[in-house]
């Protein structure tokens, strides 16, 4: 599990790296007008695949466990019948773009119809993409898991600056986006299937294939969709609250903050399917908890303790001197951001078990972090303040009442 989250943790750096890089070469080959379209579909694009973050932990889940019964065929039961549940997905997407095609062009502001149906056909793959995933991380797959995020975004920046340069514009940009993931959609099935006939058959176990209910897709759904809103409402927030040059200041501490939560991703991709495979063995996995906990510490600490001591020299160096002031603004970032990602760790942790109780938790901090930001920010610093502290109560009161279950557990 440990070199699995080495290679997963470097993957996804090095993912966010040329995601960065992405945005930069799509700003440089676009018109302003156009970037300002593209980066808004792009917004849209995040927000509406947040679900799937949820279906891929629970699909993820109860891949592991199928395999631990060795239970060959009800995991290609799964496969089969997750491709046809996104297939009706996708094609209800298109009849939804068809039919919101003109709305959607005046909320982003392109006059393209063609650019619309890119954007729901870049939903529509990744719904296929995200299935591929789920399959590489439940089977323990890390190595193919790895190649295919970072072949995603090589091949995405590659085909989209192609198309900008034959002159098709944001049309371009996103379609980019579309061929490589439909490229790397079609490679993963081949693996996938490779990597399930590889699997013992076993007929002794009375579980069924069935595919996933919304009892147990609701509670995760909530605890991602909060913890996105508990990691990146402080901008919107801002943004609405402070004068414009004061948010674009925050946006690039901030930007640069929220990649200590690529850190500990790694971690969790390698550490859910153990989890979920000791969980069905009846075994404890409290070791692994505690080991990737203090793993994520050390690594989110160290990027931290860069941005405290080099914040000016970074904020310079990749914004310019027009944003010097976020230098101050970065360095308490950094450290306010840590409990986010220890939380990250152990909410993957308890979901891999089948426990949500960070879904409740979010419930409540969530919403009171939205608020006293709102209304006792008095400047920048003190909206960092509070988004640090809400980030650090909530993971210890986590922690204190998985501590108290684990005692009555023993008990």
């Amino acid at each position: 599990m440990i070199s699995a989250s080495i290679v997963l943790t470097f993957t996804n750096l090095l993912t966010g790296m040329l995601g960065y890089i992405y945005q930069i070469l799509m700003g440089r080959n676009l018109s302003p007008l156009e970037f300002g379209a593209f980066s808004a579909i792009m917004a849209a694009f995040m927000f509406a695949s947040s679900p799937l973050g949820a279906v891929m932990m629970i699909l993820s889940r109860r891949v592991t466990e199928l395999s631990v019964l060795c239970e060959r065929e009800k995991i290609f039961q799964l496969l089969k019948k997750s491709y046809i549940v996104f297939i009706c997905a996708a094609i209800a997407l298109f009849f939804a773009g068809y039919f919101f095609t003109d709305k959607l062009g005046i909320i982003f502001k392109v006059n393209d119809d063609y650019v619309i149906y890119a954007f729901f056909a870049l939903l529509a793959a990744n719904f296929f993409f995200v299935i591929n995933n789920s399959f590489f991380q439940g089977l323990k797959h890390f190595n193919f898991l790895a190649v295919t995020a970072l072949s995603s975004i090589s091949m995405k920046i590659l085909f989209s600056l192609i198309l900008i340069y034959v002159g098709c514009g944001i049309f371009g940009a996103i379609a980019g986006g579309v061929v490589s993931l439909i490229f790397i959609v079609f490679s993963g099935i081949y693996l996938i299937y490779k990597r399930i006939n590889s699997i013992p058959i076993s007929s002794n176990n009375n579980n069924d294939g069935n595919w996933l209910s919304l009892n147990s897709i609701i509670p995760v759904l909530v605890a991602n969709v909060a913890f996105a809103g508990m990691t990146q409402l402080d901008m919107v927030i801002v943004n609405h609250m402070f004068s414009t040059g004061s948010a674009g200041v925050y946006a690039a501490a901030s930007v640069l903050g929220k990649a200590i939560l690529y850190i500990p991703g790694g971690i969790v991709l390698a550490l859910f399917p153990y989890v979920a495979e000791k969980h069905a063995n009846n075994l404890s996995s409290n070791v692994i908890l505690i080991q990737s906990l203090f793993a994520a510490f050390v690594c989110c600490g160290f990027a931290a303790m860069l941005y405290w001591f080099f914040s000016d020299y970074l904020i310079v160096f990749l914004y310019g001197d027009a944003y010097a002031d976020a230098s101050k603004l970065l360095a308490w970032y950094g450290l306010a951001i840590m409990p986010m990602a220890l939380v990250l760790v152990v909410e993957h942790y308890l979901i891999a078990k089948k426990e949500v109780l960070f879904t409740w938790l979010f419930l409540i901090f969530a919403p009171v972090q939205v608020l006293l930001i709102y209304y006792f920010s008095t400047n920048l610093v003190s909206v960092i303040f509070i988004f640090g502290a809400s980030g650090f109560a909530l993971l210890i009161l986590g922690l204190l009442l998985l501590l108290k279950r684990s005692y009555k557990t023993a008990e």
